[in-house]
């Protein structure tokens, strides 16, 4: 039963209320079913606790039902039987996804959520540094994240505030419930140093240790010990944010920004005489696209994936063509209504994905060599980092997940926690 978290507004009016929704639904039903709203299924809302703390909340009730298996009636055979739940991988947009790898965001000096790739802007800049982020570096695994975060929380015992920032930075873990830990942990520390000066480091440190293991059994988050679940790797690239409002949102903005009116409106005839016999979109406005050109959505950006490439010649430049071919062929192949052969078609496009998302990286290497490092776009929105981390999407084209679950008698690898007295 795949899991999601977004944001969403509970205001009738206009005026943004920010509530953290999560959602889930029966993976194991065909596709045209799960996309039914009768399949999904609400699991909680809050405005006061993060995603990541709602997820761990209810990861831990999906485990219970490893050690107690939910009893049901199977209409099939007439007998009563017993199910597991499990959670294949945690779909979201790409800033929801990082926070819930525990991950730093795109902003940060390693920007990927799956692997290694990233360093000082030095680093990033030299031939190697660069090359690297159009590959999948190592890989980052949950048990790596918490031994990150439970040095953070060791460090901050100790009381210096700037080893804990250089172990967030070079590992790129940010927890929000280990956050609200380590504050406490540096000031006390501090508060220690201050009464008596003749405590060494160690001694306050295993202290304050001792004290928290008092206040908390868990101060990190709890996803980190999710069996059978690694959010690093179990978060899926979504063609939506990654390629609709990520690369062809700002492939659009490159090229409608340096046109001028009449070269607008020859756009605009173009994209309106289109013959959409065998498309599946809605009816051309291309006026309309025209007039609001920076507020497309996600359906126009499709429309435009589709048809944009046999408009654009004479008006754009030779990089702008090709990127624009590129990520027409990428787009064919994301969007596959229906497949006759689902064994033919992974096979074959595997490695044909890994072309046509390189085709499209060496595109806007020749528009804008940044955009594949940042994940910013040509238009200054970083809230979709979703070029950056298209070169990762093989990883997860076989099922949805680059991690493959353990038998149920599988043993937990949790790792120890320090702060125990």
């Amino acid at each position: 039963m795949p899991v999601w978290v977004d944001d969403v507004s509970g205001a009738c009016s206009k005026q943004y209320q920010k509530h953290v929704n999560v959602y889930m639904c029966n993976g194991s039903l065909p596709g045209k079913l799960v996309q039914q709203e009768y399949h999904v299924n609400f699991v909680g809302s809050s405005q006061q606790v993060s995603a990541t703390e709602m997820l761990g909340s209810v990861m831990k009730q999906v485990e219970s039902t490893h050690a107690n298996p939910i009893q049901c009636y199977n209409a099939a055979t007439g007998h009563y039987c017993r199910f597991r739940i499990q959670v294949p991988y945690l779909p979201a947009d790409n800033p929801q996804q990082s926070e819930e790898c525990l991950h730093i965001g795109h902003n940060g000096t390693f920007p990927c959520r799956v692997c290694h790739v990233g360093g000082t802007y030095a680093e990033k800049e030299s031939d190697k540094g660069y090359k690297a982020f159009y590959n999948v570096s190592e890989l980052r695994s949950a048990a790596e994240t918490q031994n990150a975060i439970l040095e953070q929380i060791w460090l901050a015992s100790c009381g210096v505030a700037s080893h804990v920032e250089a172990v967030r930075v070079a590992s790129g873990a940010v927890d929000k419930t280990a956050e609200y830990w380590i504050p406490v942990l540096l000031s006390k520390s501090s508060e220690f140093k201050r009464k008596d000066p003749q405590w060494s480091v160690d001694d306050i440190s295993a202290e304050l240790l001792c004290w928290l293991s008092t206040q908390t059994k868990q101060p990190y988050n709890l996803l980190l010990d999710a069996k059978y679940l690694d959010p690093s790797q179990d978060t899926p690239v979504e063609n939506l944010h990654t390629y609709l409002l990520g690369h062809k949102k700002y492939a659009w903005y490159d090229m409608h920004s340096s046109w001028d009116n009449s070269t607008q409106a020859l756009f605009a005839i173009r994209l309106q005489s289109t013959d959409t016999n065998g498309l599946t979109i809605p009816p051309i406005r291309s006026a309309y696209m025209m007039q609001y050109r920076n507020g497309l959505i996600s359906k126009h950006f499709k429309m435009l994936m589709q048809t944009a490439v046999f408009h654009i010649h004479n008006i754009v430049s030779g990089n702008q063509f090709t990127l624009a071919k590129a990520l027409g062929e990428l787009g064919a192949a994301l969007w596959i209504a229906e497949m006759d052969d689902l064994e033919q078609y992974s096979y074959n496009s595997f490695e044909d994905l890994e072309v046509w998302i390189d085709n499209v990286l060496n595109a806007w290497a020749r528009i804008d060599p940044a955009i594949e490092m940042c994940g910013d776009g040509a238009d200054g929105d970083v809230d979709e980092d979703g070029v950056g981390v298209s070169a990762k999407s093989p990883l997860h084209v076989s099922s949805g997940s680059t991690t493959t679950p353990p038998p149920p008698n599988a043993e937990s690898k949790a790792l120890s926690p320090p702060y125990s007295c």
